[in-house]
């Protein structure tokens, strides 16, 4: 089974680069908005403002930096992955690996806690020389996690069980429910607002 994880890696570890590179991708354009807009406050603003353009100036090279830092440990974490998953191998019956635990329509959900969530949005679902199992790898929801930025996991599809609104756990209604509210309500109207702020003030100076 050593031979089918090593197999499996090998042939998978384009399409799970491809999946870190995304991730990366998205880190950058949220960065170079930041830094265009933390440039516009500090060049056409005074006071407070100017303040708080060299604040978002700080906050945006520092997310430029540890993007730069990401992209250096692709390579390691996935090995990390492939390590832990022959580990396993050795440890546990490896038939029914429970990977994966709940779906919803956005997320899948790794562990029991639910802290570890795996954003279905780019996973990519492939078929494992293992009978039976796939290989799903996906990114952490967690844009800027410093931890574990795409997971990578071996389970049984037909295993994974769908969020039951009526019966499931309250921690993973609690992530799920925070999860959207972030993902569809917090983030477009940050997005929004650093928008209009910056529309405004050019808008000014005409």
């Amino acid at each position: 089974m050593k031979d089918h994880v090593l197999a499996d890696f090998e042939k998978y570890q384009h399409s799970i680069k491809q999946i870190y590179f995304q991730r990366l991708q998205k880190q950058l354009i949220i960065v170079s908005s930041g830094l265009v807009a933390s440039f516009l406050l500090v060049l056409l603003t005074t006071g407070g403002l100017k303040v708080l353009g060299f604040a978002l100036l700080v906050a945006s090279l520092s997310g430029l930096v540890f993007t730069l830092l990401n992209y250096q440990k692709i390579t390691s974490e996935i090995a990390e992955s492939q390590a832990y998953w022959l580990s396993q191998i050795e440890e546990q019956d490896f038939e029914s690996p429970d990977g994966i635990l709940y779906e919803d329509e956005d997320n899948y959900y790794l562990s029991q806690d639910q802290k570890e969530t795996m954003s279905k949005k780019g996973s990519r679902t492939m078929p494992s020389m293992m009978r039976g199992l796939s290989l799903i790898a996906g990114s952490n929801q967690k844009l800027w996690s410093m931890e574990q930025q795409v997971y990578v996991v071996y389970c049984d599809t037909v295993n994974i069980r769908p969020v039951d609104l009526g019966k499931a756990n309250s921690k993973v209604l609690q992530t799920m429910k925070w999860q959207k509210v972030k993902n569809k309500v917090i983030r477009p109207l940050i997005s929004l607002a650093i928008a209009a702020l910056v529309i405004w003030y050019l808008l000014s100076w005409f």
